[in-house]
């Protein structure tokens, strides 16, 4: 807990840094640091720095006995990983260019945008709330927790994909129908926290969840160092609807992984109490032999 302690105050102390970078510096360094900080953590784990996490019962689902190996190898890993990418993608893109497009796209003035930022923020927590109790209603109510968790994901990837498509053609006769739409893409964002996010909770239980999410987060980095000046240059030399159309296809396709290979069991695998023969158990063959 100390490492991973100490890698948080790390980071807090290079937003500081970042704060004072241009803000197109700023994304990349963000990524390249959160990757560092995702291996330093991961190489913790490797060699025993943060044994202790979690009870007894944990063990069978231990990163350390699992290995990496195994998440890459698992589909329902890379189901959530997909669905993880393509989020991020379309936050670290809109973050680094959103304002950029408002301003120049959409005629907005550059003391207007903080208000707006704020704004988002404010509705996605409220959302990201709601989805969350939607979630365990729905849960409660009978529906398959596979179910609940598409629904949750196409909430988060191909309704923002959809809204997202639109936005650009609007124009800043209707800046304001284009601020709704990004408002409303922002709202049912918070959803994956009930989606794809829990499903790494559903397929991996135990100090294994962390550790699914964590290797799934050091995927997701890639488009802050990858997709930010991909996106610079689609906007620059195509329009800005390039930059919207790419997002938006991002989107569609990390749903479209999901929505093939996700799943609610555990791929933990479970260790069989039997002692080779198909027969009975340990216990069973003694009582037998007791009988007897």
């Amino acid at each position: 807990m100390y490492i991973a302690d100490t890698f948080t105050r790390i980071d807090s102390r290079l937003m500081v840094i970042f704060s004072i970078m241009p803000w197109e510096s700023a994304s990349t360094a963000l990524g390249l640091q959160a990757l560092l900080v995702a291996s330093a953590w991961f190489g913790a784990q490797r060699i025993g720095l943060m044994r202790g996490v979690g009870s007894a019962s944990d063990k069978v689902s231990s990163p350390k006995e699992q290995g990496f190996r195994f998440l890459l190898t698992n589909r329902a890993w890379w189901a959530s990983a997909a669905a993880h990418f393509s989020d991020n993608n379309a936050g670290y893109v809109l973050g680094a260019w959103l304002p950029t497009f408002m301003k120049d796209g959409l005629g907005f003035r550059a003391e207007d945008l903080g208000f707006l930022t704020a704004l988002t923020r404010g509705i996605s927590v409220v959302t990201g709330l709601g989805s969350g109790l939607l979630a365990d209603f729905l849960i409660g109510r009978g529906l398959p927790v596979l179910t609940v968790r598409r629904i949750m994901t196409i909430a988060d990837t191909l309704v923002p994909a959809a809204l997202l498509v639109i936005v650009p053609f609007l124009g800043p006769g209707a800046r304001w129908a284009a601020i709704a739409l990004v408002l409303l893409t922002k709202a049912v964002q918070s959803a994956a926290g009930a989606g794809y996010t829990s499903s790494f909770a559903d397929n991996f239980p135990g100090t294994m969840a962390s550790y699914a999410f964590g290797a799934s987060n050091v995927l997701a980095t890639v488009p802050a160092i990858v997709c930010v000046p991909f996106a610079g240059a689609l906007a620059s030399t195509l329009g800005w609807w390039s930059v919207f159309v790419f997002v938006s296809f991002v989107y569609v396709c990390g749903a479209y992984v999901y929505l093939s290979w996700s799943s609610a069991a555990s791929q933990i695998p479970v260790p069989s109490d039997r002692d080779g023969d198909d027969w009975g158990t340990k216990e069973e063959k003694t009582e037998l032999l007791h009988q007897l």
